[in-house]
């Protein structure tokens, strides 16, 4: 009986680390060239799935003022960036605003980057 229930929870616990690491994704709608020109001129742009709770990204956007602001737009995902200067730290930080909201990868075409990945091909 023992057996069976540690089996259980080694079942139920295995699921839910599963789950937990389950990568969600923004799209990028431009080539590695259009995108690093966007950067250059102080924005960004993406697509959040849009699933994604609004509010949460409205908030989250909220502790990176410092750096840029955000215009999210719900019915169609996209989110706006637009930087505050155009220093390499700026471009740094979008990278805790994607992790705040559960971002580990960008789709840009059709090539998947870790959102890491993204940001630092972004500032080199």
């Amino acid at each position: 009986m023992k057996k069976i229930l540690v089996g259980l929870i080694f079942i139920v616990g295995s699921i839910s680390m599963t789950m937990a690491q389950e990568k969600h994704q923004v799209r990028v709608d431009m080539d590695r060239k259009m995108v690093k020109e966007q950067v250059e001129s102080g924005n960004l742009e993406f697509f959040f799935n849009k699933d994604i709770d609004a509010g949460e990204v409205r908030r989250n956007a909220q502790y990176y003022i410092s750096y840029f602001d955000v215009v999210y737009y719900p019915e169609t995902g996209k989110a706006e960036i637009r930087f505050k200067d155009k220093s390499r730290m700026s471009v740094k930080v979008v990278e805790r605003f994607l992790t705040s909201n559960h971002i580990s990868e960008v789709l840009l075409g059709k090539e998947i980057l870790r959102s890491t990945d993204f940001v630092n091909w972004l500032i080199n």
